[in-house]
């Protein structure tokens, strides 16, 4: 998951860059607490990382994405102490990481925009959108998950 949107990324001349968001800065919060998400689970509990998303897309709390991060950590048994620590130390470049490999996709694309392997098919995004276990499952090489139907 790389959690961007439509966010810009604007580099100064003092080689400084900092994220704009497209709904403003709760929804940066937000993209915030998603990559550091990522950070800390996409390798060890991935199902929990696809639950906190869901609950912080469902859930959220427009002007205080911070309550819904928290709410949704303590739901998911999540430390929240190790996602907030996040935000404030790797996770600003995590997000500017993801800035720059949503540029590399090809052209302007709308939200959600779902690329496998940083391989965004813009052709393939209704079919994705419509089923994304089944896609997902299709796209997995070795070992499926038991979600995945044989």
């Amino acid at each position: 998951m790389v959690p961007f949107g439509n966010a810009e990324v604007y580099r100064h001349t003092t080689d400084r860059e900092e994220v704009h968001c497209q709904h403003g800065p709760q929804e940066c919060l937000g993209n915030l607490y998603e990559a550091c998400a990522n950070h800390l689970l996409q390798d060890k509990d991935p199902k929990t990382l696809m639950n906190y998303y869901d609950c912080l897309t469902v859930n959220p709390d427009q002007h205080d994405m911070k309550k819904s991060a928290k709410a949704c950590a303590k739901k998911l048994e999540i430390n929240f102490e190790a996602l907030s620590k996040c935000t404030k130390h790797e996770g600003p470049d995590l997000i500017l990481d993801y800035g720059n490999r949503t540029e590399a996709l090809a052209g302007r694309i709308g939200v959600p925009a779902i690329a496998f392997d940083d391989d965004f098919q813009p052709k393939e995004q209704d079919a994705i959108l419509s089923n994304f276990v089944n896609t997902l499952c299709d796209k997995l090489k070795g070992k499926k998950p038991s979600d995945c139907k044989n």
